[in-house]
Parts: structure tokens; sequence; C-alpha cells
């Protein structure tokens, strides 16, 4: 069990990997998941940022590039965003 039950994610940006899985971020549930067919949850990567989407990408196709946000409040002037990245077993698959 991961924390998060499918209906609490929130998907937003989703990226596919050689294995058919997709990586989801969730911007409500504060974490990155990967998803195999099912709605089977393999892994989940909690941030203390809200991911809004996700690519991989790298050499390999084996980097996850997150887009995080600090705030989704469009009146937070100050909230930052960033690019934060991980490595992954699976590379990614298709087109970026």
């Amino acid at each position: 069990n991961y924390g998060a039950t499918p209906g609490q994610i929130t998907p937003d940006g989703i990226c596919l990997d050689a294995q058919g899985a997709v990586w989801v971020a969730s911007p409500n549930t504060r974490d990155v998941l990967r998803v195999k067919e099912g709605a089977q949850i393999t892994d989940r990567l909690p941030l203390s940022t809200i991911p809004v989407a996700c690519m991989l990408g790298g050499e390999g196709r084996r980097t996850l590039f997150i887009a995080t946000t600090e705030s989704q409040d469009p009146n937070d002037h100050q909230a930052r965003g960033r690019i934060e990245t991980i490595q992954v077993a699976v590379a990614g698959a298709g087109l970026p």
C-alpha cells in the first residue's frame, strides 16, 4: 500500500515507460506514482513540493524529470517552480 488510493490521486501530467506503465504527477497527494494496467501502483515518490508534470529523458531515458511548484494559488506571486529529477529503473517509451 502506497498511501494514496486511486480516488485521491489527481493525475496531471503523465509519461509512458518501456514496460507500458505510466508515471503520474499527482498534485493533491504531492507525489509521483508509477502505475501499471489495472491501477496497480508499483512506485511512489513523495515530494515536499507539488508535482504538475513529469517526463522520462536524459541518458538512456531513465531520468524522471518532474515539474513542481510551491503553490497552486494563482495569487501567490512568491511561489517558485522548479524541475526535480530522479533516476528510475525502466526507460521511457514513445516520443517525449
